[in-house]
């Protein structure tokens, strides 16, 4: 895929799913969180976007355009990651690991991941792909700040597996909670952002949890 600053090539896509809270987290947590999420695919450049559905084994193939819709609530903590074939890791959203405690965090309410009107073209580099979906009631701190390390010293294997390895604790540490509630909603009409507007169609994922959701999505190009 090409790339857009620390994002890595893509491909395929099965869901494994586990909830948990985050650890080292600022703010106080609140009731429960919400957001959906869809990837949308496109065979060519010039072919129609689709929703992929993760219900079955889909594929995605060299020379197709790939994008990411993101919607979250107010109150919840939105943390995308790729971890592509070669072992390197990309955040993909917020656009930075220190966003969210900025003067301009990322607006709630729907976003596409690279843009509104920006694709991820999908290239020869074939193999599989990991992405990494967490969202909580609290800032995830303690990941922002490993993950801003780790951009600072790309290509560095220990800063890269310490993001990793945090992922995985978040997630370890509270594998207790019960899953969060998903179901499809539709997506339709005009979506804007970034001063761009985009006209999609399909079925999105919709999130309902407590205070944490983790979900790791897997990923194989042809």
């Amino acid at each position: 895929m090409k790339k857009y600053g620390m994002f890595f090539p893509l491909l395929f896509l099965v869901v494994t799913s586990l909830a948990a809270p985050g650890s080292v987290n600022a703010g106080d947590p609140a009731e429960s969180i919400s957001f959906k999420w869809a990837f949308i695919y496109k065979e060519s450049p010039a072919a129609e976007e689709k929703v992929i559905d993760f219900k079955g084994t889909p594929r995605i193939k060299s020379g197709g355009q790939l994008r990411i819709y993101l919607d979250r609530a107010e109150n919840t903590y939105l943390y995308l990651f790729l971890e592509d074939s070669g072992k390197e890791v990309a955040l993909l959203y917020p656009e930075s690991p220190d966003q969210y405690g900025t003067k301009a965090p990322p607006r709630p309410g729907p976003a596409f991941i690279p843009g509104a009107a920006e694709w991820f073209d999908i290239d020869d580099s074939t193999g599989p792909e990991k992405f990494y979906l967490l969202a909580s009631s609290t800032r995830l701190t303690r990941l922002e700040e490993l993950t801003s390390n780790a951009l600072a010293q790309e290509g560095n294997p220990e800063l890269r597996a310490q993001v990793l390895e945090e992922i995985k604790n978040i997630r370890k540490a509270h594998s207790t909670l019960a899953s969060g509630a998903e179901k499809g909603v539709p997506i339709a009409g005009t979506i804007r952002t970034r001063d761009l507007s985009s006209q999609i169609g399909g079925i999105a994922t919709q999130v309902e949890a407590e205070t944490f959701y983790g979900k790791t999505l897997r990923l194989e190009h042809e």
